[in-house]
């Protein structure tokens, strides 16, 4: 499963559960999930491994207006990059919000700089997941998240727990521009960040959830959780099979 996509180098990631028996351990959903959707504002910073310093800032704005929800993502590219590419890469999920299920999406797109418009859209009269990139068509399956509302989705599981136990596993079912994906993060420790939020530096414990290759060459995910920030994903890192390494670090907080 191949999470590196292009700005500049690369950008940013995101997923939710799957319609099937919930296993020991599991994460599935909350009666009230709905309750723990909170809009706001947050933002990274982009580091890789093989270039020095920043190389890109993400922003993230969720939006939650009654039972619908509007979630986007801006990466640009900073520093030296920014002269060399102008493009930025945008990410949207629009959908519903929906009691003991919590984010319903109904459209997703992706678009990196000028390349076209890629979108995933929810055919539901036809119950029909329908991918305009290459025209392919899926059965529209229940809990299904995209690469945006997923990392939601999981903070609200998070928040409605209030805790981390060993063998905890938030298992997604996610849809992309051209296909779904079964993803399971399972925990793997407690560990301790130190982040820079404005001008304030702090040290907060956060909670390792790691998506491990499923291929050969796939690449592994890492999202570290902080429940003092309300269990927002306070770092988000992606390492392809060859060890090169994309990190997202939480750097503000709206």
């Amino acid at each position: 499963m191949k999470y590196f996509v292009t700005l500049a180098l690369s950008s940013v990631l995101a997923l939710s559960a799957i319609q099937q028996p919930v296993q020991a351990g599991e994460l599935k959903t909350c009666r009230n999930i709905a309750d723990y959707l909170t809009g706001g504002t947050a933002r990274y910073s982009l580091s890789y491994s093989q270039i020095p310093g920043q190389i890109a800032i993400t922003t993230h704005e969720f939006v939650v207006s009654g039972n619908q929800y509007k979630l986007s993502s801006t990466s640009k590219a900073t520093g030296f990059l920014a002269m060399l590419y102008s493009g930025t890469l945008n990410q949207k999920s629009e959908g519903v919000i929906e009691p003991g299920i919590g984010l319903v999406p109904i459209y997703y797109s992706e678009q990196r700089g000028k390349k076209p418009l890629q979108e995933t859209v929810i055919d539901t009269e036809h119950k029909q997941v329908v991918f305009k990139k290459n025209g392919e068509k899926a059965a529209l399956e229940s809990r299904l998240q995209d690469r945006l509302s997923m990392i939601y989705e999981m903070v609200a599981l998070l928040r409605c727990k209030g805790k981390v136990d060993q063998g905890d596993v938030m298992k997604m079912r996610v849809m992309t521009t051209g296909a779904l994906d079964t993803e399971p993060f399972t925990f793997k420790k407690s560990e301790n960040l130190e982040l820079n939020l404005g001008k304030e530096s702090k040290t907060v414990k956060t909670y390792l959830f790691e998506l491990a290759p499923q291929e050969a060459d796939d690449d592994t995910v890492r999202l570290w959780f902080a429940p003092e920030l309300n269990w927002t994903a306070a770092q988000i890192q992606v390492e392809d099979h060859k060890g090169a390494q994309l990190t997202q670090t939480l750097v503000g907080l709206q």
